[in-house]
């Protein structure tokens, strides 16, 4: 059912049962009224007749014209309704002549009749980028500059869980507008053990776009989606170097925020009323930049030493002459010896989502 239809029920209350969704634009032949209730009767196809009520709010009055025999049935017909109509008394009189008299008719008046509450739970896979780039290029390092028999392997982080809710509200032709906002949480541990030394790396994100967008239901059941976000992403690194009794470790966590887009198609089956299941899938397209925070290094001696600036992403060089990717909070752009090709981290967070949740209608007119 789309918001777009008033109820056409078969009686003049608001708990009798619905006989008729009546899309926007529709015109109905009025019968009579009771109370807030219109008594209409529907042509579908030019063929099938329909009487029932709809409730005075959803719908306007518009002048019309018929001939005296149509006139004549829309005065007797609804006798033959089960619930009897009052007659009006001296408001309509039989025409004596071919002149063609005016009667009311009704059609729908367009008002926004509902609004939508979406709760949903999935996974989100997102390409990350310079942070698993940075936690690699670490575990690489080590490896090359310690040059010892390795186990374990880097697993880098790119599923995490997602949460969000929406509210939208129909605009008419299956059309709906809202905004919303999800909750994405992901980290990934890797644990590489050498000969003698332990290295472990830990990439971390929180991520939290906030949206607005437009959707479109090419039938009742199967919508596509499109919209804006306005991202806030936080971001954490964590490297730690074990060796026997001694550890060295590195701390970072910088935030930024971004605009990005996306696109989703999703599908919906009603459970009732008022509830309905839906699933949708969609592609985002952001990439975060100017990451910005602090690097806190601590060893195992009591040492201390905080760092504040922005994520930076360069080529450090081992004592072997090789070069592998790192990645740390500066308060300046890295630089001297064994250092190039530094630039500012980005934060990739372009990937699939799939969720899975309720969609809870609200009535605000009936």
């Amino acid at each position: 059912m789309v918001t777009e239809l008033a109820n056409v029920r078969a009686e003049p209350d608001i708990g009798s049962p619905i006989i008729h969704l009546a899309k926007q634009g529709n015109t109905m032949d009025l019968l009579g009224q009771e109370g807030p209730w219109y008594l209409v009767k529907i042509t579908i196809d030019d063929e099938k007749i329909i009487k029932g009520y709809v409730h005075e709010s959803l719908v306007k009055k518009i002048q019309t014209t018929v001939s005296s025999e149509e006139q004549k049935e829309t005065i007797e017909e609804p006798k033959k309704i089960k619930k009897e109509i009052p007659e009006k008394k001296a408001e309509v009189e039989t025409p004596q002549s071919t002149a063609k008299p005016k009667v009311e008719k009704i059609s729908y008046l367009p008002k926004i009749s509902q609004i939508y509450i979406n709760f949903s739970g999935g996974g989100n896979y997102s390409l990350v980028g310079d942070l698993n780039k940075g936690s690699k290029g670490f575990i690489d390092y080590y490896q090359n500059t310690l040059s010892q028999e390795k186990t374990g392997e880097f697993h880098p982080l790119h599923l995490n869980y997602l949460f969000g809710g929406e509210v939208s509200l129909p605009l008419g032709q299956g059309l709906h507008v809202g905004i919303g906002a999800d909750y994405f949480y992901g980290k990934k541990e890797s644990l590489i053990n050498f000969t003698q030394t332990d290295v472990k790396t830990r990439p971390e994100i929180e991520i939290i776009p906030i949206r607005a967008f437009v959707s479109y239901h090419i039938i009742p059941e199967f919508y596509i989606k499109s919209g804006i976000e306005y991202i806030l992403a936080d971001c954490t690194y964590f490297y730690r170097i074990t060796e026997n009794d001694t550890w060295q470790e590195w701390k970072g966590e910088a935030d930024a925020s971004q605009l990005g887009g996306f696109l989703g198609i999703g599908f919906v089956h009603d459970l009732g009323r008022h509830l309905s299941l839906f699933i949708e899938a969609s592609g985002r397209y952001a990439q975060v930049k100017n990451l910005k925070g602090e690097n806190i290094q601590k060893d195992s001696t009591g040492f201390e030493y905080k760092e504040e600036g922005y994520m930076y992403i360069y080529e450090g060089e081992t004592p072997n002459k090789e070069t592998f990717s790192l990645l740390f909070v500066r308060d300046n752009t890295p630089s001297g010896y064994g250092v190039s090709n530094p630039e500012k981290a980005k934060l990739n967070l372009s990937g699939l989502s799939l969720q899975i949740g309720l969609r809870i209608k609200f009535s605000l007119f009936q």
